[in-house]
């Protein structure tokens, strides 16, 4: 059913469309609800696609909020080569999924509008990337510390791996800091195998 661009809608208006499979029995329906009134700025009205469950009931499966945020109850892609394709215009525009708790932002993971065509998992909480990927290299970048499993004997502790110390050509030994649960330890290292 469509609905064209001139037709004044009036305010809570509805209209739907439903089908049956009759082999399957399955019922299958469109329903759209639109309020055009200024009631409630922050639900202009929805469309809302919906299936039928064994039981006849009706699911709601993909809405669209009068804002243009569409909701997905949930995404299931499944086939033998199942996809979604984020298409961004240019390496400043974004294309990411965000994960909200309450309506409050926490992450937002994909390719954000940096300039870049990095892959990043952005944190709200922190205000900036907890890890990035770099497109052009697959190096790693993670902002905190990185805490692995147990060890054979000890704790798991947070532990970050520094800068090389006494770098030249005339002092080729250095030492590797590593912090491990706050501590800053330095590591002997050399540049040959003697």
């Amino acid at each position: 059913m469509s609905i064209p661009v001139t037709t004044s809608i009036p305010l809570a208006s509805v209209w739907s469309s439903s089908s049956t499979d009759s082999a399957a029995g399955q019922n299958g329906s469109f329903r759209g609800v639109v309020i055009t009134g200024k009631i409630n700025p922050d639900n202009q009205g929805e469309i809302v696609f919906s299936t039928s469950d064994i039981f006849k009931q009706l699911i709601d499966r993909l809405k669209v909020n009068g804002q243009g945020i569409m909701l997905l109850c949930p995404l299931v892609l499944s086939g033998s080569s199942p996809g979604a394709d984020l298409d961004r215009a240019s390496n400043v525009e974004s294309a990411t999924f965000k994960f909200l708790t309450g309506g409050t932002q926490d992450w937002d993971v994909g390719l954000l509008g940096s300039g870049d065509s990095d892959f990043h998992l952005y944190s709200h909480g922190l205000g900036s990337n907890a890890i990035s990927v770099r497109r052009s290299t697959g190096n790693t970048e993670i902002a905190g510390s990185i805490q692995t499993g147990a060890p054979s004997a000890g704790a798991a502790k947070e532990w970050k791996l520094g800068e090389i110390d006494n770098v030249s050509p005339s002092n080729p030994d250095r030492t590797i800091r590593v912090e491990v649960d706050g501590q800053v330890l330095y590591l002997h290292a050399k540049t040959t195998n003697d």
